[in-house]
């Protein structure tokens, strides 16, 4: 009924998996990729300190011991304000939602552009299998 044969299974790859000992590169001719124009200095630091990056991802559990922590300050902090009057922070929501809203755009107005391109040129497997900026 099914022919598998032919089927290419694109799941496991390693464009994003840090093996230590092995080096790690970025695509440093930004020209190839159209959302590059729209590109923030957050991206540039982020390319600069591309090996510390990748030496630190070797401790990853420490975000379960933060969320651990993360989880207790929770629980803490509900006991504490139980029997308190509740803050007023109507003024404080609306600038977070503000904030969280003007990401939002900044983060459309940079990914958009690539990604129509990606799916234009490339299609849908393309866009969620394949990473162009990082390579071997």
């Amino acid at each position: 009924m099914f022919n598998f044969t032919n089927y290419s299974d694109i799941r496991y790859h390693y464009f994003h998996i840090y093996v230590p000992g092995k080096r790690h590169e970025f695509e440093r001719d930004l020209t190839k990729f159209p959302g590059v124009p729209n590109s923030f200095f957050v991206e540039e630091f982020l390319r600069e300190h591309a090996d510390f990056i990748h030496r630190n991802l070797s401790r990853w559990y420490y975000s379960f011991y933060l969320s651990i922590v993360y989880i207790m300050a929770i629980i803490a902090i509900k006991s504490w304000m139980k029997n308190r009057q509740p803050f007023q922070m109507k003024p404080i929501l609306i600038i977070w939602n503000i904030s969280l809203a003007i990401f939002s755009i900044l983060g459309t107005f940079r990914c958009l552009p690539e990604f129509l391109y990606v799916l234009h040129y490339h299609g849908l497997t393309h866009s969620y299998s394949k990473s162009t900026y990082y390579f071997y």
